[in-house]
């Protein structure tokens, strides 16, 4: 059994959350929005609890650590957790430099041919150099910001439960907290697991 407290620890790891209903238990049917900003968090919390007032409701706000690094101009504006591009990109020509030379060494010394080896070597620099870049922090980057953190940096983030009993339920109190803004909505069972609403 996951309480919400647990549950947004694990969404929003290394913040700092504070425990306002945070110890009530997930049931197999919560609703759960992550919603930037306290007062659109209070907002949403008294709009479900006037639609649905059977369905028990709580929040936690997660809160932002202070900065670990002094911004320097090259940081991602919109990710959770500043990183620079240029990490990424050394990642990737360091990498990219390892893998081409060692591929290129040794398929040159098994074919016997420099030429194989270049090519090979090639290749295997371009692979090297992408597996770098995603191990360095690029699969941040990467389409749609590929975590499922909201991403409001400086800003507090609530998650807001509501405990439904049954999954019509838990479809219903997802569309009142659809209708109040363009929040994340999702279905979380009593183990964490979730899935969106409409899947």
């Amino acid at each position: 059994m996951t309480t919400l407290l647990e549950y947004a620890t694990t969404q929003f790891p290394n913040h700092i959350t504070d425990d306002d209903g945070g110890d009530k238990v997930l049931t197999d049917h919560t609703a759960v929005a992550h919603v930037v900003g306290s007062a659109n968090a209070a907002e949403l919390v008294q709009r479900v609890q006037r639609v649905l007032p059977k369905v028990e409701v709580a929040s936690v706000m997660v809160r932002p650590n202070d900065a670990t690094l002094v911004p320097q101009g090259g940081e991602d504006p919109e990710g959770v957790v500043d990183l620079p591009y240029r990490r990424v990109a050394a990642s990737s020509i360091a990498g990219g430099a390892v893998v081409g030379a060692i591929v290129g060494v040794v398929v040159g010394l098994i074919t016997g041919s420099p030429m194989a080896g270049f090519i090979a070597g090639g290749f295997g620099a371009v692979l090297g150099g992408m597996i770098a870049a995603i191990a360095g922090g690029g699969a941040r980057l990467a389409g749609e910001r590929g975590w499922d953190q909201p991403h409001a940096p400086d800003h507090t983030v609530a998650v807001v439960a509501a405990f439904a009993t049954s999954e019509d339920e838990a479809m219903e109190a997802a569309r009142v907290m659809d209708e109040v803004g363009p929040y994340e909505v999702r279905i979380v069972s009593s183990d964490g697991a979730w899935h969106s609403p409409n899947t």
